[in-house]
């Protein structure tokens, strides 16, 4: 939805809100929320006269149909299923990537802290989606990527007019451009963040204030940790999302923290997006969608850290 003088956010679309909806700009919420909540109760338990009653649930979601994702946003979710599908698989990740219909969109206009060229992505979905709308002249072009994708068309036929001459060189041509327009911001390589020391950091720690805007807005940011709670014969156990920029996150028995510095855990988190996450699944962890630039209070920039500006 788009808010005047705001970015535009993630919300439910309905007929109070339709004349809102905004398709030109990627929204600054990461779609990650809708498969890794804040928080979710992952058991609850009931003590009664020594005996322990277990509830356990994985729920299966309705039906839902996410609109707007651009490319990185689909190669974030990508990312995600690598790491939480990867053997053994979180069972409440995977229960709502199963009951999802992923509309995506070509990017008219993106942001200026977009850089999903030097990340290998194009600013148009190429895989991963349902269904992808291309604006053209006087409306969209659409391309089903799936059964799902298919299935939707041919349920709202009516809805869809057939493809007119010179509408896919149409379409080729607009995002040829925009993909210049992106790729010509960016002269330089990415730097070999696992050759530089912990000094090289120093700037940037100096300018970050722990808020972690950057992590929670970032699309393929997964950390989270477990927690337990109980009132009296009452308990469970939650599962909430984590930030590696707090001092706590890593943290261990007897109070030991082997990143106790905050220079420390800024360089981790680069390190992740550009060195650890590629060595593991052998792409980058970062999508290039300029999410954690925008909301940074610091001016942090992640492309002057990986040395594109």
């Amino acid at each position: 939805m788009e808010t005047p003088g705001k970015p535009p956010i993630l919300s439910q679309l309905n007929h109070a809100n339709f004349n809102r909806l905004e398709l030109k700009i990627r929204p600054l919420t990461p779609y990650k929320f809708f498969f890794q909540p804040p928080s979710e109760e992952l058991f609850t338990y009931k003590l009664a006269e020594g005996v322990v009653e277990l509830g356990y649930e994985v729920k299966k979601p309705e039906n839902l149909l996410l609109l707007g994702l651009r490319s990185c946003d689909l190669k974030a979710l990508e990312k995600l299923d690598m790491v939480m599908l990867e053997e053994p698989a979180d069972p409440f990740y995977k229960s709502k990537r199963e009951n999802i219909l992923l509309v995506s969109l070509d990017c008219s206009e993106p942001s200026p802290s977009c850089f999903c060229t030097e990340v290998g992505l194009k600013p148009y979905p190429e895989e991963g989606y349902d269904l992808n709308l291309s604006r053209i002249e006087g409306g969209y072009l659409a391309e089903a990527g799936s059964g799902k994708g298919e299935e939707l068309l041919k349920q709202f036929e009516d809805l869809f007019a057939g493809e007119s001459e010179g509408q896919l060189e149409q379409r080729s041509e607009r995002r040829e451009a925009v993909y210049r327009k992106v790729k010509e911001a960016y002269t330089k390589p990415l730097k070999d963040l696992s050759k530089v020391g912990e000094e090289y950091f120093m700037e940037f720690t100096k300018r970050c204030v722990e808020c972690s805007g950057c992590v929670f807005t970032c699309p393929t940011c997964h950390c989270f940790y477990i927690s337990d709670y109980r009132q009296r014969e009452l308990g469970g156990r939650l599962k909430t999302i984590d930030s590696c920029l707090f001092e706590g996150f890593q943290r261990v028995a007897a109070g030991v923290n082997p990143r106790a510095t905050l220079n420390s855990r800024l360089r981790q988190r680069f390190l992740k997006k550009f060195v650890y996450f590629k060595q593991r699944y052998g792409e980058y962890g970062c999508v290039g969608c300029g999410r954690c630039v925008e909301v940074c209070p610091g001016e942090i920039d992640i492309r002057e850290a990986a040395g594109l500006i």
